[in-house]
């Protein structure tokens, strides 16, 4: 059996089924941060570490233990997982990217970070600075334990073992959150969408700031600039919103509810150009979505870029395009070789064999 602990989100339906899908009734799912008390009967809350060893114990039959996400939290607990049982980190970002000290500069630019400052709570530059030094300490003294970590985007393995977050002894597996951001079968040829997906959700390292600075300077035309923004921080959701709405007028389009996973597709399918102003890895299954869609996508130098480079992807980094070739689309040959590099990398049947190689090493 599989023991998974999840941080109870969106994902979690996906997550499950694929699991249920290459080994099915093979696993115990604990769930954390629970948003209702409905779970199916494998399921079951795991609040604190003393519930995780309650659930550790429970059974001597476990091959390992699979941390959807691995959130800091729960770093402590690796001391508990017996050395014979195999530790897997399912990466997400943030636990990464957004406490790992040497790596707080793939987060913000500079806009964005005068705003997260002035709205986050005031905190001592020594209580900062204990806080850091606390992270780093738990990273380094339990971290180690991690056998495997498993994310689409490769360069975030190099990336945290460089930074210090992840040891040398850590394999990097090839997966997906889920199982809605893998694809089946290639597209239809279909007109490419006029508008703009700017970001993924409402949390700052989108740096939606910046953009929509860039963004005002530009004939749009009667091109809208779609902005997901419903999930994250609701404080910087009005934020965003107000400011877009000043910026851009009409132009900008929040999206502020959740919607039907087929129905924000087809919203995606609207956009011809993607404007990721992330620096972290974040949205990549947008990104994937889009890249199938034949959309251009625009991004920032960092590991996402680097990826889909390693891929074969014709993407371009935002320093690099000008306000005159932002909107030239990709010719058909480009759209067509961006969705074979990503078929081939991120498709169904790939997925759920890179998943049946890790369950069944």
């Amino acid at each position: 059996m599989w023991l998974h602990i999840i941080t109870d989100d969106k994902f979690t339906a996906g997550l499950i089924d694929m699991f249920e899908t290459v080994a099915s009734e093979q696993h115990v799912y604990g769930i954390r941060a629970l948003k209702d008390t409905s779970l199916p009967t494998n399921c079951i809350p795991v609040v604190d570490e003393a519930d995780f060893k309650d659930l550790l114990s429970s059974r001597a039959d476990w091959l390992g233990v699979i941390f959807n996400p691995l959130a800091p939290k729960c770093w402590p607990w690796l001391r508990l997982i017996p050395k014979h049982l195999r530790v897997i980190w399912y990466a997400w970002g943030f636990e990464g990217y957004g406490v790992w000290p040497p790596l707080s500069k793939y987060l913000y630019k500079e806009k964005t970070e005068s705003w997260v400052k002035k709205n986050s709570k005031p905190v001592s530059k020594l209580r900062s600075a204990l806080r850091d030094l606390k992270v780093q300490y738990l990273g380094r003294r339990y971290l180690w334990r991690v056998d495997e970590f498993v994310s689409v985007i490769h360069r975030t393995h190099e990336v945290y073992q460089v930074s210090g977050l992840l040891t040398d002894r850590t394999t990097y597996r090839f997966g997906t959150v889920g199982n809605s951001f893998s694809f089946e079968a290639m597209p239809a040829e279909e007109e490419l969408g006029k508008h703009i997906q700017l970001g993924n959700s409402a949390t700052p390292t989108n740096n939606h700031i910046e953009a929509i600075d860039w963004l005002a300077q530009m004939e749009l035309g009667a091109r809208r600039v779609i902005v997901p923004l419903s999930y994250g921080s609701d404080e910087y959701r009005d934020m965003v919103c107000a400011y877009g709405k000043k910026r851009l007028g009409d132009t900008f389009q929040p999206v502020t509810d959740f919607m039907p996973f087929d129905e924000y597709k087809a919203l995606l399918s609207q956009c011809g150009i993607m404007f990721m102003n992330t620096i972290r890895p974040q949205g990549v299954g947008n990104t994937l979505i889009n890249l199938m869609n034949g959309a251009k996508v625009i991004v920032n130098d960092g590991p996402v870029y680097k990826t889909l480079k390693d891929w074969g992807v014709h993407l371009e980094i935002h320093s690099d395009v000008s306000r005159e070739t932002f909107f030239d689309p990709l010719t058909r040959s480009e759209i067509e070789a961006n969705r074979q590099s990503v078929f081939k990398h991120a498709s169904r049947a790939r997925v759920i064999n890179e998943l049946t190689d890790i369950l069944n090493p």
